[in-house]
C-alpha cells in the first residue's frame, strides 16, 4: 500500500510495470550485487503478472491517467488499515484485534466493480479481474454465479480453471480436483471451443478419448473434433454425478454441433458432386476416357456420403464401363458384382443396365448370338412403352439389335433396323445417336463387301462428329472411313495409312482396347496392301502393332478381331520365312476361329436367370 501512495504521475505507472518485468525474466549469470527474486513465467503467480503487464501494455494514456486516479482514491480510502514502514521492516504482525479486512460491503462492491466493469475504473480493473465475456460465460453455465456462490475458494478454482481456458492451457484447466468445479470448467472449454474457437488446440487433451478409436488424444485434431471428444466426457462427467444443468448444457451443445457433421448443407454437397458427373457425362461425349473418369471417380470418393443413390449409382456405372473398356471383362465384372450388393434394391437400376450392356457386348466378341439377342431383347423390356419415354435406353437397344443382325451376316436386317433407328434419333434431335448411326451403316456396308455405299455413311457421321465436337466417336469414324478406303484396292493405300495416322494419337491416349486394336491392324493391313513396304525390310512396322492389338484383344475375348491379327501375323512370318513362329499365329488364328463358331460360357453365372 505504501507504494501506491507514491505513484504521483503516469511515469511511476510506466517504471512499476518495467520493474514488474524484470522480476519474470531469467536470472544473469554472475555474480551481482543483490540477489532479486524472480518469478517462473508459467506459474499461477507468474502468469497472474504477465496478465496485469499486458492489460497495462493495452492500455490508451487516458486509461493510465484513470488508472492513475483511481489508485489514488483507492489507496487514500483505504490508508487507515496500511501498515507503517516500521512494521514492515521490524517484522511484526498484525494482531488478531486490528481491522485486516476490507468492509464486507465495500469487498462486494469492488468484486462486483471489477467483474462487470460498472465502476468508474472500468477500464481499467477490466483488465485486472476476470475477463468480461468470461465472466458472462461462467454466469451462463445452464446453475453457477459467481457473484452469489458461497464457496469463494470454488469460485476462485474455477476463476483459475477458465482463465487457464482462455489462455489457451487446457491441461492446467483439467488439472482440478473439485469434481463440480471439474465439470463447470470444461464446460467453459467447450463453450470457448464452440463460440471463440482457439487456433493451438490439437493434441493437449490427455483424455482415453478419440473420433471412433481408443487410441487416445496423441495424434492432431481439428478443433471441432476436440469439442466433441470434451463434450462426450463432460456429459459422462455430469450423469455421473447427476449435474442435470451440465446434462441439459450438453445435450444443447451436440445439438448445435450435429446442426454443425459438415460447414457445408448436405443440398449443396449433392449438388457439387452431381457437377462432377456432367463433367463426367461431357468428357466422355468429348472422348477424354481419363477426364471422364476422373471425375466420376472424385464424385465416387469424395461426396458418396451425400449423394443420392441415383448419383452414385451413376458414378459407378461410368467406373466399371471405363474397366470393361480399358481393362476387360473380367475386371469389370469383379467391380459389377460389388455394385450389385451394394444397389441391390434397384432391380431397373443403371447397375442392372450395365450388366445387360456388357453381358451383350462380351456374347458378341465370344461369336455367342443367340445369347446376345437374348440379353437384347432382356434390355428392350426394362425400357417403357410409352412413345418418347426412356429414349436413351430405346436407342440403345436398337443399337445392339443391328450390331447382333451385323455380327450375323444378315446385313439387309441390320441396314433395316439402323435406317429406322436413324429417324427416330433425328426426329428427338439425338446427334449424338445420329452419328453413331451413320457409322453403324458405314460399318455393315464395310462388312458386306460395299465399301462404296459405306463412304458416304461415314463422311456423314464424320461432319456430324465434327460440329458437335464429339473427339472420340470422330476419331473412330475416322477409322472406318480409313478401312472403307483400304478396301477399295491398293491406289487408296496411302490415303487410308495417312488418316490412320492422324487419328493414332486420339484413340492411343483416350480410346479403349477394342478401337486401338483396330487402329494397330488397320496399320498393318496399310503396310502389308502397299507395293512399294518389303516386310523384309522392315518387318517391325507390321508385327509390333499386330502383337499389341493381340495383348489389348486378349482380355476382351474378341475372337473374330484376334483371329484377324493372328492371321496377319502369320502372312508376315511367313514372307520372313520363320517357320515357327507362322506355324503358333496360324495355331492361335485356328483356336480363335474353332471358339468364334463353337462359343462357350453357355453356363456363365452371369447369364443364369436370363
Amino acid at each position: 500500500m505504501e507504494c501506491l501512495l507514491h505513484f504521483s504521475s503516469p511515469d511511476d505507472l510506466f517504471n512499476f510495470f518495467m520493474k514488474l518485468r524484470s522480476v519474470l525474466a531469467l536470472p544473469e549469470t554472475g555474480g551481482g550485487e543483490e540477489e532479486q527474486f524472480h518469478l517462473e513465467p508459467m506459474s499461477h503467480l507468474g502468469m497472474y503478472v504477465r496478465r496485469c503487464i499486458l492489460a497495462f501494455n493495452l492500455l490508451s494514456f487516458e486509461g493510465v491517467c484513470h488508472l492513475l486516479t483511481s489508485l489514488g482514491t483507492y489507496s487514500t480510502s483505504n490508508s487507515d488499515y496500511a501498515p507503517g514502514e516500521d512494521d514492515f521492516h521490524n517484522g511484526s504482525e498484525f494482531s488478531e484485534n486490528e481491522d485486516m479486512n476490507f468492509d464486507a460491503a465495500m469487498f462486494e462492491k469492488n468484486v462486483s466493480e471489477y467483474e462487470t466493469g460498472t465502476s468508474a475504473g472500468e477500464s481499467t480493473l477490466f483488465h485486472l479481474s476476470v475477463p468480461r465475456p468470461l465472466h458472462r460465460l461462467v454466469k451462463g453455465l445452464e446453475g453457477f454465479d459467481p457473484d452469489t456462490f458461497v464457496g469463494r475458494f470454488e469460485a476462485a478454482v474455477l476463476c483459475l480453471g477458465i482463465m487457464h481456458s482462455h489462455f489457451g492451457h487446457f491441461r492446467q484447466a483439467l488439472e482440478n480436483k473439485d469434481t463440480s468445479c471439474l465439470s463447470q470448467t470444461v464446460a467453459a472449454i467447450c463453450e470457448l471451443l464452440s463460440e471463440i474457437g482457439i487456433s493451438s488446440t490439437t493434441g493437449i487433451f490427455g483424455l482415453p478419448y478419440s473420433l471412433g478409436t481408443n487410441t487416445g488424444m496423441g495424434t492432431s485434431l481439428s478443433t471441432q473434433q476436440q469439442l466433441l471428444v470434451l463434450l462426450k466426457r463432460l456429459f459422462k462427467d455430469a450423469e455421473r454425478v447427476d449435474e442435470r444443468y451440465l446434462g441439459a448444457f450438453c445435450r444443447l451443445a451436440f445439438a448445435k454441433f450435429n446442426l454443425k457433421p459438415s460447414t457445408i448443407p448436405r443440398f449443396s454437397l449433392q449438388l457439387a458432386g452431381a457437377s462432377f458427373l456432367l463433367r463426367a457425362t461431357s468428357w466422355e461425349l468429348y472422348g477424354s476416357a481419363p477426364l471422364a473418369r476422373v471425375n466420376a471417380l472424385i464424385h465416387a470418393s469424395c461426396y458418396a456420403d451425400a449423394a443420392s443413390s441415383e448419383d452414385l449409382s451413376l458414378a459407378y456405372v461410368k467406373l466399371i464401363q471405363h474397366l470393361a473398356v480399358s481393362k476387360g471383362y473380367k475386371e469389370a465384372f469383379i467391380a459389377l458384382k460389388l455394385a450389385e450388393e451394394k444397389f441391390f434394391c434397384f432391380s431397373k437400376s443403371r447397375i442392372q443396365i450395365l450388366k445387360l450392356q456388357l453381358l451383350h457386348e462380351r456374347a458378341l466378341h465370344r461369336g455367342h448370338l443367340k445369347l446376345a439377342q437374348q440379353v437384347c431383347d432382356e434390355l428392350g423390356v426394362l425400357g417403357s412403352s410409352i412413345m418418347g419415354v426412356d429414349m436413351d435406353l430405346k436407342t440403345e437397344t436398337s443399337l445392339r439389335h443391328a450390331r447382333t443382325l451385323l455380327a450375323a451376316n444378315q446385313f439387309s436386317q441390320a441396314a433395316t433396323v439402323a435406317n429406322s433407328l436413324f429417324c427416330t434419333c433425328y426426329k428427338f434431335n439425338n446427334q449424338v445417336g445420329n452419328a453413331s448411326v451413320l457409322l453403324l451403316l458405314a460399318e455393315i456396308y464395310k462388312k458386306s463387301g460395299n465399301a462404296v455405299m459405306g463412304l458416304p455413311y461415314a463422311l456423314a457421321s464424320l461432319s456430324f462428329c465434327q460440329s458437335f465436337n464429339l473427339d472420340l466417336l470422330e476419331a473412330s469414324a475416322t477409322l472406318t472411313l480409313a478401312e472403307l478406303w483400304l478396301s477399295l484396292g491398293p491406289n487408296h493405300t496411302k490415303r487410308a495409312l495417312s488418316l490412320v495416322h492422324r487419328t493414332l494419337p486420339m484413340i492411343l491416349g483416350h480410346g479403349g482396347l477394342e478401337l486401338c486394336a483396330r487402329a494397330n491392324i488397320a496399320v498393318a493391313k496399310c503396310y502389308l496392301s502397299d507395293h512399294g513396304f518389303s516386310v523384309s525390310e522392315d518387318p517391325n512396322s507390321v508385327l509390333d502393332p499386330l502383337k499389341q492389338a493381340v495383348d489389348d484383344l486378349q482380355p476382351l475375348e474378341y475372337n473374330e478381331l484376334a483371329a484377324e491379327a493372328f492371321y496377319l501375323m502369320a502372312i508376315v512370318y511367313n514372307k520372313l520365312g520363320m517357320m515357327e513362329e507362322r506355324e503358333d499365329a496360324a495355331s492361335s488364328f485356328k483356336k480363335h476361329i474353332e471358339s468364334l463358331e463353337h462359343p462357350q460360357g453357355v453356363d456363365d453365372p452371369l447369364v443364369q436367370g436370363l
